[in-house]
């Protein structure tokens, strides 16, 4: 296809496009497209298809006219991009310089480039972490909670009101604005303590047969009203530790028999989940000292696609309801803004990384993937996913930046520190840049519930009480 095309910087992160149609060329597609659409055109004193050139003109001449601009910016547009070798992110912003009256087609395009940075010291950084100590209180809590999810309610019919102390059997249901039901009732026990503390406050001096709506606040913020009756108060029975109690605690684990052996499973479990912070925070250092080694910018839509699959990952957002094109970043730029920053930044940094090790042109490696992944789905559905390219080639993607990881994580010299240490550290901000965020610090505070009791709690919800 016959263009005139040129390329200018707009700043260090955006290039502008500018492309000329000349007007013979605009002519010949309006001819063929016309001549096309006359074929079986239907115009009133003409037969199908018969109608002349002039009155085809008049009839469908403008609509015609304005496909044929469609396909020849489109097409233009994706040549010059690779005629340039222009890497573009986001969505390039069109304005056209010429008018619907004239047949020369001018237009220019904005664009937010990829970055480009030379690549720089990547192996062998140097990083501190504080390192994670199991204690026996660690231990203690993690049981004491276990054993609070087991807790049973004891009804005291003297008890007429429920105080600080106190549990209390209540009916529960959803209701509007006005009281109207929302759903179903059911009968829920409401303990005293940390995991119950936000309903006990509401019903704590509420009396036996009393009722009232309060207003519940979820974990994700959102607020809904909910009437709540006391039908009975009384005590709170937590059991104690023993052997029989222990085998009820982790069911699925033949070894965990005695209340010894449920303390030595919840410090085995502990101490694993601590190695695999361990690992998360000496790769979110090893990343922060590798975006504190190269200094460059990267486009703001990269930033706000970071902070949109911050939200996707830790299930926030669910990305077929709402697409990233229509979501808006402008209120979370402030608090994520630096941590997607430094994400996308180390995205950058990793897929050069991977270039240089030749994982992405290594046809040895991808093939040993594609194996893997075979073996792993199976021959049907493999051949499935396969047929998805894109998807697949973003997995690829995936999986090389992993492994360039992985490499970084194991070339690095890292030093454990006491905890306190660490943090006094931080809280002086020593180290210019390297007292940033790792990047993945903001984005814990999205994730629900403990850290340090998540896999231990995910195990318990085996056939466990409460």
């Amino acid at each position: 296809m016959e263009y005139k095309s040129a390329v200018k910087d707009l700043d260090n992160q955006r290039k502008e496009l500018s492309v000329t149609i000349p007007e013979h060329v605009v002519r010949e597609a309006f001819d063929v497209r016309l001549a096309r659409v006359g074929k079986n055109a239907s115009v009133k004193g003409f037969r199908p298809g018969k109608a002349p050139k002039e009155v085809l003109k008049n009839v469908f001449g403008k609509k015609v006219m304005r496909e044929v601009r469609e396909d020849l910016i489109g097409t233009s547009f994706s040549e010059s991009v690779k005629e340039h070798d222009i890497r573009y992110v986001g969505y390039p912003t069109l304005s056209m310089e010429s008018g619907e009256d004239e047949t020369e087609i001018r237009y220019k395009v904005s664009m937010d480039i990829y970055p480009e940075p030379e690549l720089g010291k990547y192996k062998g950084f140097e990083v501190e972490i504080p390192k994670i100590e199991i204690s026996d209180e660690d231990v203690t809590s993690v049981i004491e909670d276990l054993l609070e999810q087991r807790a049973q309610f004891r009804e005291v019919n003297s008890r007429e009101v429920v105080g600080e102390n106190d549990a209390a059997r209540c009916i529960v249901q959803l209701v509007d604005d006005k009281s109207e039901p929302l759903g179903e009732a059911s009968e829920v026990i409401i303990f005293p303590g940390k995991n119950d503390s936000q309903a006990h406050e509401k019903i704590r001096g509420m009396k036996k047969d009393e009722e009232k709506v309060i207003e519940w606040t979820s974990g994700d913020g959102s607020k809904s009203l909910v009437k709540v009756k006391v039908k009975a108060v009384g005590d709170k029975i937590v059991p104690e530790l023993d052997d029989s109690v222990a085998q009820d605690i982790f069911p699925k684990e033949q070894n965990v028999k005695t209340a010894l052996d449920v303390r030595l499973h919840v410090r085995k479990l502990l101490e694993e989940d601590a190695k695999r912070r361990e690992n998360a925070m000496i790769e979110g250092a090893v990343l922060m000292a590798l975006v504190n080694a190269h200094e460059f910018d990267v486009p703001q839509v990269m930033v706000d696609s970071e902070i949109y699959n911050m939200f996707v990952r830790n299930g926030y957002i669910k990305s077929e309801e709402l697409p990233f094109e229509k979501f808006n970043p402008e209120p979370f730029r402030e608090e994520f803004g630096e941590d997607a920053t430094n994400r996308a930044k180390a995205s950058v940094l990793i897929d050069l990384i991977a270039e240089k090790e030749g994982l992405l042109s290594s046809s040895d490696a991808l093939n040993s993937w594609l194996d893997g992944l075979r073996k792993r789905l199976g021959d049907e559905k493999a051949e499935r996913l396969f047929k998805n390219r894109d998807l697949v080639s973003q997995m690829w993607q995936e999986h090389c930046r992993s492994e360039v990881l992985k490499m970084l994580v194991e070339k690095a010299k890292v030093k454990y520190v006491d905890p306190q240490k660490a943090d006094d550290s931080k809280k002086a901000g020593k180290g210019g840049k390297k007292g940033k965020s790792s990047g993945k610090a903001k984005e814990s505070r999205l994730k629900k519930g403990s850290q340090k009791k998540k896999k231990v709690n995910s195990e318990k919800k085996d056939g466990t009480k409460g």
